[in-house]
């Protein structure tokens, strides 16, 4: 395997160069790349799992398996900019925040 850094300001490039986001992690619970994806404005297509669905919102869709991928994909595709329009971005204390909130009600 070869490793290479990337910097931020590269990240920022591939993602202002990009029209969207598949994120399919299985093993990803809070995905720093939809949140990234999403401050550059690109609405997102993510595994329905873990923390994805709150942290996309309204902004994407999402998909259970491979097959429901290409149909969500096309979806989005029909719909761009009202994806776009419906996306925000949370600042990460507020994210903090539910999450903290979120675990003191499952301890109690």
């Amino acid at each position: 395997m070869i490793k290479k850094s990337i910097t931020q300001t590269q990240i920022a490039l591939f993602y202002q160069n990009a029209l969207g986001l598949i994120f399919p992690s299985l093993h990803e619970t809070f995905g720093l790349p939809i949140i990234e994806a999403m401050a550059c404005g690109l609405p997102a297509l993510y595994l329905n799992d873990g923390g994805h669905p709150e942290l996309v919102g309204s902004g994407g869709l999402p998909f259970a398996d491979e097959e429901e991928i290409l149909p969500q994909l096309e979806t989005l595709v029909e719909h761009y900019e009202s994806f776009q329009r419906l996306i925000a971005v949370s600042r990460m204390e507020d994210v903090a925040e539910k999450y903290l909130a979120l675990v003191r009600e499952l301890v109690q």
